[in-house]
Formats: C-alpha cells, structure tokens, sequence
C-alpha cells in the first residue's frame, strides 16, 4: 500500500469554524464561576435524550437552582444531579482499511477521502472535553488508538491515518464489531465509516446486538462514484477485473450488465440504511468526488 496522501490544509479553516460555532458555542455554559464544559458528545451529535446519572456533591458558586433537594435531606450533604448530557464520553471512530477502500475512479482513493474525513472530525472535536479515539479493521482491529482528549490526540490519530502498514486486507465487519464490543467496555459513540462492500452473511444479526448495546452508532458510507453505476455513455468494450479480497478476475461487458450492477448496488443501500434506521441510528452517503465538511455539519452538528 502507497503512503496515504491527506490533503489538511483547505479543511482545517472549515473544521475550526464548524468547532467554534457548533461545538464550542453548544457547549460552553455560564456558571457563578465562570465557563465549564457540558455534554459535547449529545450537544454535536443527535441524542437519544438526557438521563439521570448520578448525584454528586454541590460546589460553591455554582448554580443553586441544580441542587436536589430531597436527595440532599436524605443524604444529609447538599447535592446536585448529573446527567448523561453532562458526561464527557468516548467518541470512537472505526475505520475500514480493507482493500476495497483503495479504489479511486478519480484522483482521491476512498480510504484517503475517509481519512481526511477522520482527522477532520478528531480536529473539530479535539477541545470538546471528549475522549476521541481510532479504530481501523479488516476482517479484525489493525491498530487501535485509546480514547483520549485534547490536540495531542488529533496529531497521534493523523499519525496512524497516514502509516499505510495499516490498509489493505480483506474485511469481515461482523468480526471486527465483534471484537470493538470486547474491547470497549465504557458508553461510546462509535462513528462507522466504511464503504459498507464485502459485508459477510450473517452480519445484520451482529450488528443489532452491537446497537442494542451501551453505544450510539453513526454510520458513514463512503463510496467511490462506480460503486453506485457505470458512467453514462459507457462504451469501452469487454473489460477484466478484479475482486478486492480475493483477487478473482472476471471479464465482462459494462455496457450489457450495466442496469443489473445499478439495480443491485441501489438494493444493497437500501438494505443498509434501513439497518441504521431500525436501530435508529444515523445514517450517512457521502461520495468520494464531493466534499464532506458542510454535508456532516448539517447532519451531525447542531447549526443551520
């Protein structure tokens, strides 16, 4: 695999004002001492509502208006509730490295679109509080970068997106869910990006279990234009290629299976996204010849 090129520079601007308006802006509350940080995680991204965590004790200068009073009799000490929205949580991204992500149709490969992707979002998020970490699979976890927060983190991620000992190999999505379940033991956000190819039998049952657990999943399809259908216009005549996994060559005719291979790709979203949304869960399709940074900030981030 070649060195994964990320071209930064034109979207850092663009993430550092998407950080500022949508992330910091939500999540920066005046307090009797000052500013602290509240709920990144559910202030960024659709919540699936705010509940009870736990009690703590009240700290002078804060906000009174907080405290509980039943709970502070019983416990004899002034108390205050916190809640899930208050909780600075593990934002886990979980990056398919496998081979069909090395395709490009045009001058950007899937994987470096993911990539920039990636360092895109860890760089918004990098002074929202939250612990931002980095999962990469195949058919298993290929390296795997611990939760942790701050700028420091944004460059350790970049690091790993850009060592290409990393990509290539063939991919088992239901496997390496398998194994992020047992690794990551804490509540997380688990933001998927994948160009969702090669899914193994079986994976639909995985991936509810996977839902129903302790995480909040957004998922990122990246796809590559002829993934979807051939260009219009199309007559190049019989060509051979190539499977991405197994290295199977086929000849074939574009133009004559061309409605075929179309119709099949367009069954194959259907069916994911509605995966998504019977786990009610986000679902994303982005191209790789478009940009991302305005598209997840609607959909993503709280801001018009």
């Amino acid at each position: 695999m070649k060195e994964i090129r990320l071209d930064l520079k034109p979207l850092m601007r663009k993430a550092f004002i998407m950080a500022k308006k949508d992330i910091a802006g939500s999540q920066e509350k005046q307090t009797g001492s000052g500013k602290r940080q509240v709920g990144s995680r559910r202030a960024i991204f659709g919540s699936k509502g705010v509940e009870f965590e736990k009690f703590r004790d009240f700290v002078p200068g804060e906000d009174a208006g907080r405290i509980d009073w039943i709970a502070s009799f019983r416990a004899k000490k002034t108390l205050i509730r916190i809640y899930s929205e208050e909780q600075n949580k593990d934002i886990l991204f979980f990056l398919d490295v496998s081979s069909s992500m090395s395709y490009a149709s045009h001058d950007k490969l899937k994987n470096e679109y993911a990539a920039e992707l990636v360092a895109t979002l860890s760089y918004a998020l990098a002074d929202s509080g939250d612990n931002i970490g980095l999962m990469m699979f195949t058919d298993r976890l290929s390296n795997i970068i611990p939760p942790a927060a701050g700028k420091r983190q944004f460059m350790k991620i970049v690091r790993e997106l850009t060592n290409p000992i990393y990509y290539e190999g063939p991919c088992d999505f239901g496997r390496a869910i398998s194994q992020l379940m047992n690794y990551q033991k804490r509540p997380a956000l688990v933001i998927i990006i994948s160009d969702f190819l090669g899914l193994k039998k079986g994976w639909e049952e995985i991936f509810k279990t996977f839902s129903s657990a302790r995480y909040e999943i957004v998922g990122i399809m990246v796809r590559d234009p002829l993934d979807d259908a051939f260009p219009p216009g199309h007559h190049i005549g019989q060509i051979v290629i190539s499977d991405p996994f197994s290295k199977d060559q086929i000849l074939m005719d574009p133009n004559r299976i061309a409605e075929k291979y179309k119709k099949y790709n367009e069954e194959q979203l259907e069916h994911i996204r509605y995966m998504f949304h019977m786990t009610q869960s986000t679902f994303i399709v982005l191209h790789t010849d478009e940009p991302f940074v305005e598209k997840l900030r609607k959909v993503l981030f709280r801001g018009k």
